[in-house]
């Protein structure tokens, strides 16, 4: 997953890592952003709700928009992208290397959003391949209240 990074905006929140996939909310794909924590590192979501973002208990519906988020993808080719998070106060983190799923930046041109995760979810234990077993992670992590999001802007 990479080296920790630092997230200016919040000093005290490190991201581990980065991963895109394609997650059902309803009816619909979206396309999705999870920032990895690392361990015991829950304490570390109470900054970024008081910030906008809720928990994520039920993966059925989108969670709702955080005012002042946004993501930008800066396209190398058409699976693989740079991605800038940014806050209300500013960019947060990068991630230079970021694999796209299938239909990730169509989604994303589609809805205008994506929906950004963060939490103690451990997909460094799942194959790149392997979405089913991605989703079974993400939604350990949120039936264990280990995980907050939120939808944010996107653009390409």
């Amino acid at each position: 997953m990479g080296s920790p990074e630092t997230v200016r905006d919040l000093a005290a929140v490190l991201i581990e890592g980065i991963t895109a996939a394609m997650v059902w909310h309803g009816r619909t794909p979206w396309p999705t952003l999870i920032a990895e924590l690392p361990a015991r590192g829950q304490g570390q979501l109470a900054p970024l709700v008081r910030r906008g973002f809720t928990t994520a208990v039920d993966l059925h519906q989108a969670p709702r928009e955080a005012p002042g988020w946004s993501v930008r993808l800066l396209l190398r080719t058409s699976t693989l992208a740079r991605a800038q998070l940014s806050g209300p106060s500013g960019p947060i983190t990068d991630k230079n290397a970021l694999s796209l799923p299938p239909g990730f930046l169509e989604a994303v041109g589609h809805l205008g959003q994506t929906v950004l995760y963060l939490g103690e979810v451990n997909l460094s234990q799942c194959p790149a391949d392997d979405q089913a077993g991605r989703l079974a992670a993400l939604t350990t992590a949120a039936a264990q209240g280990h995980l907050i999001g939120a939808r944010c802007p996107a653009r390409t």
